[in-house]
């Protein structure tokens, strides 16, 4: 039978596989699976989940202002396992929850001391070798460890340690007056030493010549120690001894033998020394050499050069790279004094610095940015950015034979640099990093990736487009050179602003206008990360802030800070049962906020007890909900009753329809209540509650988040003075998701939505409210229309999460006549929430009317 009732075609679009952000196109030329919009979400496992949440564990302070964090460190060695944090101008130990120690002035050796005068408020690094950490951009080269065999752990300067190496810088110096023809440099001055050595040779007993050296510096620092180490014999060389001799009285300009052979005592004076002319004489002991020619005294003596000592100590940042792909030397530079040239260590030896291992590149003009090993053993040296000048050099490495003077062969270790131009220069000397085997670094224009030229003849390298999606937000940041980079568990984590922006290494794409070698990472964006620096300890992601935080993500979806109260802040007031505060005390407190006493003697006045004929506790029916089986309590005023203070017993047997409960000792026997008049209160040390209500002066607790407000109590007869406090302020992580602006397949017709379907994924079950934005009839907007929806009273036990299928809701709508169409996704729990999919029903109406 024909009704003459037509029915519209029912239309379903659907969204699934959810990828990141793109902040940079069109809402409408975002791809449907991107979101226009988004924060707080990130791609775990395949699927887009809540961020999570992270917790501070310290705030470091120094004379009671916050400090800002420049560094975090884990620091092993063997069973040693410690995490250094510099901040401010100092450095510190964390030893426990919210605790940490200042190890700024640790050292026991006295030349090594830190200098605080030294230190900078700036972000710092470090490198480990040989169970050292070794940190550098802090105003000074430093390093921490062991110096006694594990016993204690110190933080001491390399300048001058006690290990730091002493070049021997020319041997076979001749008393003068001889030819000296022997004489040849040895070893080069190493800049965080200002101590050399010298091998000199003794006179021979003919030659009547006198033992008078002059050292190759030709002058010593005036009253600085000397050491001198020398083997000798007697006119008749038949007996070989060994002396050290110092200048170890008051006046330095005098030498002593302090030891002969094993003899530890000072014998007699032997010589002087004239730092003026850098000379060394000895007399009234035998300097004949064992061997006639060859060098038979070392003498080590200070000539500090303070220019060579700053090189190293004011570089800012740097690498581990060495020959043909080692990496046993540590690569520095940074200093603002020197902004274009760089130094290296030593193979293996972090602490000696060669005064010729130096490298310039470029003008002073343009300084160098900072460092990236790229695979094929080629260490990249990034400059500013500048239109000037080469934006990166290019170091190798390699190992070459020679022969020596003398003919004998050895091994020597030559880098090589050139200039090149990637097309752009690096803004930001922290944001660095090499995900996944992509070096990338952050320019005014976004983040570019380096790769190797097509062209398989060349070297040549360019610079490529890789944050595409987000460099409209990115880019629009003022201080982009102090954006921080930092890669965990192969995602590249920007932190800039109290933001931050994730790219996974696993998710990348290409567009058909990408220049050849060019791909752009998926992106994630997050706030509420004021992150100053990251790092990764024991396998988690932590972060330090400006204002002093060390924090660290975990499984919890809240963000939360902690403050600590001090005595005198806080007073307990058993008359009211409530905590007054002082107005004037440094934290401050709101409602919802989480605290916890430790050791206070802080407890909960639980509902009067009555003692029915059962010698069961009676309460009544609005109290019953209070009582819960295990809950740990103790008796007061037991006066009456054969119950004891001071012993735990436990809730028990809890009767929720007779409002009776019964009480347990430890052993979990129930106890025989007797008599009546007690009262029973809950320990709360340790235990975190809420503050519920705040009102003239004081604030009130209670147990749960939404539960009913407790009674607080001393106990015994004694309230506790001057508590302290943890008082916890969490921040719920609010995730968001915008799905692009559609015309649902066509601008020509109008639509009307008709329902909204969302797939949960099994496991996840936050809250999530969804809904959508429409556009008026005859402009482009966003204002209209905005309908939001909530999943907050779905029953969860419905969904199937044993069995790992997810289930779906759906939300009947009815928005007539719009052309374009946001859908929006929202968290704002402390759970975590992931969407499976999504899709809506509409239908189509009519043509959209045209303009006459």
């Amino acid at each position: 039978m024909n009704t003459g009732i037509s029915v519209k075609k029912r239309n379903i679009w659907e969204i699934s596989g959810f990828l990141g952000v793109d902040f940079s196109s069109s809402v409408l030329d975002v791809r449907q699976n991107r979101a226009s919009y988004m924060k707080n979400l990130i791609n775990d496992g395949g699927m887009t989940v809540k961020r999570p949440g992270w917790n501070q564990i310290v705030k470091i302070t120094h004379n009671g202002e916050a400090t800002q964090i420049n560094g975090i460190f884990e620091y092993i060695n063997g069973s040693c396992r410690e995490t250094i944090v510099h901040a401010g101008r100092r450095f510190y130990r964390l030893t426990g929850d919210f605790a940490y120690e200042d190890i700024t002035p640790s050292s026991t050796y006295a030349n090594a001391a830190i200098d605080i005068g030294r230190i900078t408020d700036t972000r710092s690094s470090a490198f480990f070798a040989k169970d050292r950490m070794y940190i550098t951009g802090c105003g000074d080269y430093l390093v921490y460890g062991t110096w006694d065999e594990g016993k204690n752990y110190e933080l001491r300067r390399v300048y001058d340690n006690e290990d730091t190496y002493i070049p021997t810088t020319t041997i076979s110096i001749d008393v003068d007056g001889a030819d000296d023809s022997a004489r040849a440099m040895l070893d080069d001055v190493n800049c965080m030493s200002p101590r050399r050595k010298n091998q000199l040779i003794g006179p021979s007993a003919d030659s009547g010549l006198a033992s008078i050296w002059t050292v190759d510096t030709r002058r010593i620092d005036a009253g600085s120690d000397i050491t001198i180490e020398m083997e000798s014999t007697n006119l008749n060389a038949t007996e070989v001894h060994k002396y050290i001799i110092r200048n170890s009285g008051d006046d330095k300009s005098v030498l002593w033998v302090t030891k002969k052979d094993d003899e530890d005592v000072s014998l007699y004076q032997c010589g002087s020394v004239d730092f003026a002319n850098g000379k060394i004489t000895l007399e009234d002991v035998n300097t004949y050499p064992p061997i006639e020619g060859r060098d038979n005294i070392t003498v080590t003596f200070c000539y500090a050069n303070a220019d060579y000592e700053s090189r190293i100590a004011k570089c800012g940042f740097g690498a581990l790279f060495g020959a043909e792909g080692n990496s046993d030397r540590l690569f520095l530079s940074g200093n603002a004094d020197l902004p274009n040239v760089d130094f290296y260590s030593e193979a293996d030896d972090l602490t000696y610095f060669p005064d010729r291992n130096t490298g310039v590149m470029g003008s002073d003009n343009v300084p160098i940015m900072g460092y990236a090993r790229i695979s094929d053993g080629t260490l990249v040296i990034y400059k500013a950015e500048n239109d000037r000048e080469a934006t990166v050099y290019y170091r190798n490495g390699r190992y070459v034979q020679e022969d020596d003077e003398s003919g004998i062969n050895y091994i020597k270790t030559v880098f090589s640099t050139s200039a090149a131009s990637i097309g752009e220069g690096a803004v930001s000397r922290y944001a660095f990093a090499n995900l996944a085997g992509d070096n990338i670094m952050l320019s005014s224009n976004g983040i570019f990736g380096i790769v190797l030229s097509d062209n398989v003849t060349t070297t040549e390298r360019y610079a490529r487009e890789r944050s595409r999606n987000i460099n409209k937000k990115l880019c629009g940041h003022k201080e982009l050179a102090e954006a921080y980079g930092f890669v965990y568990r192969n995602k590249y984590y920007l932190s800039i602003d109290g933001v931050c922006y994730i790219a996974d290494a696993r998710y990348k794409y290409s567009a058909q206008d990408d220049i050849d070698g060019s791909y752009n990472y998926e992106w994630w964006y997050w706030d509420g990360i004021p992150a100053r620096v990251f790092a990764s300890l024991n396998g988690a992601l932590y972060f330090g802030t400006p204002d002093g935080m060390v924090c660290v993500f975990d499984d919890k979806y809240s963000d939360r800070t902690h403050m600590i109260t001090d005595a005198g802040d806080l007073a307990l007031d058993t008359s009211a049962g409530n905590i007054i505060y002082n107005a004037g005390m440094d934290v401050d407190i709101a409602v919802g906020d989480r605290i916890s006493f430790k050791n206070a003697g802080i407890y909960a006045r639980m509902p009067a007890p009555v003692v029915n004929a059962e010698g069961r506790i009676q309460t009544m029916e609005s109290n019953i909900d209070v009582f819960h089986e295990g809950d740990e309590v103790y008796a007061d005023n037991c006066i009456s009753c054969n119950l004891k203070v001071n012993t735990k017993y436990y809730i028990a047997d809890v009767d929720r329809s007779e409002y009776t409960y019964a009480l347990v000792d430890e052993n979990g026997a129930t106890v025989s209540i007797t008599g009546s008049g007690f009262r029973l209160l809950k320990c709360m040390d340790g235990k975190q509650m809420y503050i519920a209500r705040i009102e003239d002066g004081a604030f009130y607790l209670s147990e749960y988040s939404r539960g009913e407000e407790i009674t607080i109590s001393g106990y015994n007869g004694t309230t506790p003075t001057l508590p302290i406090a943890i008082i916890t302020r969490a921040k719920n992580v609010v995730s968001e998701w915008h799905t692009p602006m559609t015309d649902l397949g066509t601008a020509e017709y109008a639509k009307t939505l008709l329902s909204m379907t969302l797939v949960y994924e099994p496991y996840k079950q936050g809250r999530m409210t969804f809904g959508y934005e429409t556009q008026s009839g005859k402009k482009l907007m966003l204002s209209r229309s905005r309908i939001q929806f909530s999943a907050e009273d779905i029953s969860f036990t419905s969904f199937s999460f044993d069995t790992g299928f997810a289930s779906s809701y759906t939300r009947r709508c009815n928005e007539r006549n719009f052309n374009f169409i946001i859908f929006r996704f929202i968290s704002d729990d402390d759970k975590c929430c992931a969407v499976n999919g999504f899709s809506a029903a509409y239908k189509i109406n009519k043509t959209n009317r045209g303009v006459r």
